[in-house]
């Protein structure tokens, strides 16, 4: 019940996001953004426990399914970003692999301490992540206008 919680909080953020209209770019980097401020304040430190050995057990199949939802949310978005011209022509699910891994690594080195500079390294992990995608780099700071606020 734990896990799914904290999976459905990113799920929610990346839902919603997929839902607006505007900047494919815009909206994966409110949902980063998002999805990290949520993560790292949350009073439990789940980092680490979505792994193939945790979500592989049966006893965490409802978890492993909101997990797989949240996966398919997060490449969706990525997808139209692709088809809009916006990003890069890569693998989706790749990305958004990746962009997991980016925001696990960011919450898995909080842990329990929350720095007061938070907002501003969630900022930093959804401007690498998007720039990396972005046809044209330069576009980050735009795009990061457009994503404010979280």
């Amino acid at each position: 019940v734990l896990l799914c919680a904290a999976i459905d909080g990113a799920l929610e953020i990346a839902e919603r996001q997929l839902a607006v209209e505007g900047s494919p770019a815009a909206r994966l980097h409110r949902y980063i953004v998002g999805d990290l401020l949520t993560t790292c304040r949350s009073p439990y430190n789940l980092a680490g426990t979505t792994t193939q050995a945790v979500l592989g057990d049966p006893e965490f199949q409802e978890a492993a399914d909101h997990y797989q939802k949240l996966f398919d949310v997060r490449t969706k978005l990525i997808q139209e970003g692709i088809d809009a011209g916006e990003f890069l022509p890569v693998n989706a699910g790749f990305a958004s692999r990746a962009i997991e891994w980016a925001i696990e690594g960011l919450s898995t080195e909080i842990g329990a301490d929350t720095p007061t500079d938070l907002e501003s390294d969630a900022r930093a992990v959804a401007d690498f992540c998007v720039r990396a995608l972005l046809v044209d780099g330069t576009q980050i700071e735009a795009i990061r206008a457009a994503g404010d606020p979280a």
